[in-house]
């Protein structure tokens, strides 16, 4: 059984790290798309040196900075480093690299489709026709006055959880 056992882990660590390849694959062109780590590795179970196991330890998220591109498009952002951008998620705050913001017929700010978040957790609202200008800070203004900031973090990359293309949860 034990045999049986070590295999059956080894093929489920291996479907893992197949999986974590398949998608970082799929979303190589994915404007801030962190790759996903998938490592397996052989521990001991129970103390004995005949019980070994893949280990179950969940993939990390690469929080590396990778290669910025030039857009042209005045609404991309690059966040140079390891911050996000924070978002209003499905399930509450998350965080994205994708720079490519726009302004909804509401006028809710979006980045990656989600509502940006100011330091202080708050939506930002442009209303206004006019030119917005975004500053290095990650500042906003309209017209030369000054609409709101961009809400930036920086979670732990272990504990990160990919829930989506470039979404992720802290």
């Amino acid at each position: 059984m034990i045999g049986l056992y070590l295999a059956a882990s080894g093929a489920a660590a291996t479907l893992g790290a197949l999986s974590a390849v398949a998608d970082n694959i799929a979303n190589l062109s994915t404007p801030g798309f962190k790759r996903i780590l998938n490592e397996a590795q052989a521990v001991s179970g129970n103390g004995s040196p005949y019980q070994f196991a893949a280990s179950d330890e969940a993939p990390t998220i690469d929080t590396s900075q990778g290669p910025l591109q030039a857009t042209n498009n005045p609404m991309d952002v690059a966040v140079s480093g390891t911050g996000f951008i924070t978002v209003q998620g499905p399930n509450g705050t998350a965080y994205t690299r994708n720079g490519t913001l726009a302004v909804q017929p509401d006028g809710t700010l979006t980045a990656a489709g989600y509502p940006v978040l100011t330091p202080a957790g708050g939506t930002i609202s442009i209303k206004r026709p006019g030119t917005l200008v975004i500053g290095g800070d990650g500042s906003l203004s309209l017209n030369g006055q000054p609409v709101g900031q961009i809400g930036m973090a920086e979670p732990a990359g272990t504990t990160m959880v990919a829930l989506g293309a470039s979404l992720y949860r802290g």
